[in-house]
């Protein structure tokens, strides 16, 4: 298309960044295939990021993902991941700061590769205060040199127009009327595609508290892990079956087989003489694995969590040292049993 030639053109000689932004079924994706191989036939070093947490077409959903192109590709989802920042989400929802701030951390990375051009994608999450907030905070941390912006009517002038004044080029890109529209379904279908492919050939792996810190959660180790008798009392005051419970100063964590709204906590303070009760239970959710440099090493989800007995075990595709796991961060994505059942049944499968 001309209008695709002309822009992408005029990005080649005037820009190095350059952000995408637009509502879901808009051709982002396709833009950004096209741009890539475009710019790679330039003979130019191209770094893709893809900030669409939900629908990652780089890296496992959950994640802000990085990868490079130096020839005419195919697929995007097929690139090599040169690197990840996990989000802990697959919305970017009540997640606004891990989302700006892993994006500029995985540009950071970019710059440091010496790309030649560099594209951030981003999520379709544009029309919501929330959205035009995490939007404007993108363009204004990361500071790109231009903003394709993809509109249907109107919808990204409350994001845009603070800026109709900015240092930047804007240009506004016609939508493509092959564009398909995708149900809810086929993207939450894509998503499970996704994480089997991710987990396929995944190990669990056994996390030791006293050399990872933990964060995600409201929990410290190192309380008083109190006694089978003070576990039945608790199970049979919350009517529901308590794993374990620690006391750390006016702070007790109970661990639950199951989320549930517990009854009776003011009993509860007022036997252990705390002042809040946190109810734990992280089975199945999501966790990323950070390095000592705060670098995002991989993803994995929790399949055991024994605070009692100072470990937590995690189903991951990460195949490094576990002592280079300085941090587990714990998101706030829970996988669905289904995807988790499947997850771990493919990835027994494909690691035998």
């Amino acid at each position: 298309m001309k209008e695709w030639d002309d822009a992408v053109r005029d990005f080649v000689i005037h820009g190095k960044t350059a952000l995408l932004i637009g509502d879901v079924d808009t051709g982002k994706t396709t833009f950004l295939k096209y741009m890539a191989n475009y710019l790679s036939e330039k003979h130019l070093r191209v770094s893709i990021i893809d900030a669409d947490i939900g629908q990652s077409t780089i890296g496992p959903p959950s994640t802000i993902g990085l990868a490079t192109v130096e020839e005419r590709v195919d697929s995007i989802e097929n690139l090599p991941v040169k690197a990840i920042y996990f989000t802990g989400a697959i919305s970017p929802v009540r997640h606004l700061l891990p989302c700006v701030i892993g994006t500029k951390k995985i540009l950071d990375y970019a710059m440091s590769l010496s790309a030649d051009r560099i594209i951030i994608d981003t999520t379709g999450f544009v029309t919501e205060p929330a959205a035009v907030a995490l939007k404007q905070a993108k363009i204004e941390l990361l500071g790109p040199d231009f903003i394709f912006a993809f509109s249907r009517g109107k919808e990204l002038d409350p994001v845009l127009y603070p800026y109709r004044y900015a240092s930047f080029t804007l240009r506004e890109i016609e939508i493509n009327g092959n564009v398909r529209n995708k149900s809810p379904e086929f993207r939450a279908s894509e998503r499970k595609r996704k994480f089997l492919n991710y987990f396929k050939y995944s190990i669990k792996l056994r996390i030791n508290f006293h050399s990872t810190a933990i964060s995600g959660i409201n929990y410290i180790p190192g309380g008083t892990i109190l006694h089978s008798n003070e576990i039945r009392w608790l199970s049979s005051t919350l009517d529901f079956p308590v794993t374990w419970a620690e006391k750390t100063g006016d702070r007790l964590t109970v661990g639950l087989s199951h989320l549930c709204e517990p009854g009776n906590i003011h009993e509860i303070k007022n036997r252990y003489s705390v002042s809040s009760v946190d109810i734990l239970d992280p089975l199945m959710f999501l966790a990323g694995f950070f390095s000592a440099d705060d670098e995002c090493l991989s993803i994995g989800v929790i399949t055991d969590f024994r605070p009692e007995k100072g470990f937590i075990e995690v189903l991951s595709p990460w195949a490094g040292n576990i002592e280079d796991i300085k941090r587990l961060h714990i998101g706030t994505y829970r996988l669905p049993e289904d995807i988790y059942e499947d997850v771990t049944d493919h990835a027994r499968k494909g690691h035998n």
